[in-house]
Formats: C-alpha cells, sequence, structure tokens
C-alpha cells in the first residue's frame, strides 16, 4: 500500500514536468500525452530498479528512454509522400541503388 501511495504522490508531483519534457521532444500533444502514461506506467514496472537517487532526473531518464523507444517505432513506419511515389516511379529506369538513395533523400 505504501508503495502505491508513493506512487501516485510521484504521478501527482511531476506529471506536469514529464509531459512538459515530451512534448519539448516529440512537438506533438497528443503523442506527448502518450508518452507520459507509459513513462508513469514504465517507472511502476521499473520501481524496484530504483536506486534512491533523486525522483525527477530517475523519472526524466525513463521519459527518455521511453521517447527514444517511440521514435524508433515510428521512423520504421513513416508513410511516404505520394509525391515521392511519382519521383520514384520516374527513375524506373534507374538501378536499384539510385532508387534506394532517391527514397532515402525524400524521408529525410
Amino acid at each position: 500500500m505504501e508503495q502505491r501511495q508513493n506512487v501516485e504522490s510521484i504521478y501527482k508531483r511531476y506529471l506536469n514536468d514529464v509531459y512538459r519534457y515530451l512534448l519539448h521532444l516529440s512537438k506533438n500533444p497528443q503523442t506527448a500525452e502518450d508518452l507520459t502514461q507509459e513513462t508513469f506506467y514504465r517507472a511502476y514496472l521499473y520501481l524496484e530498479n530504483y536506486k534512491g537517487e533523486k525522483v525527477k532526473p530517475w523519472l526524466l531518464r525513463v521519459a527518455r528512454n521511453t521517447f527514444i523507444d517511440w521514435y524508433r517505432r515510428e521512423k520504421r513506419h513513416l508513410p511516404i509522400d505520394p509525391a515521392a511515389l511519382e519521383v520514384l516511379e520516374n527513375k524506373s529506369t534507374a538501378g536499384p541503388e539510385e532508387k534506394f538513395i532517391v527514397a532515402e533523400e525524400l524521408q529525410e
């Protein structure tokens, strides 16, 4: 019971700090909200790994790692712009290496 109360007090105290940090990283309010919830969920799961250090830096590290995991997943699923597909189709005479290079440039 004490651990649950402790997690609730941490949540109430640092919710806005974690949200603002993730909003700064993601630049999207909905994503920041989702990542904030995921951060506190992970913090709860890994509470036994908490070594008595200051809570806020530890929680922001959890938030940063949560953001990095999310970013890596999202990077794999970035939609390709229809204009980019058209450019690729126009380069149909190009070899596979050239098509890959054009696709990489369009995603950046």
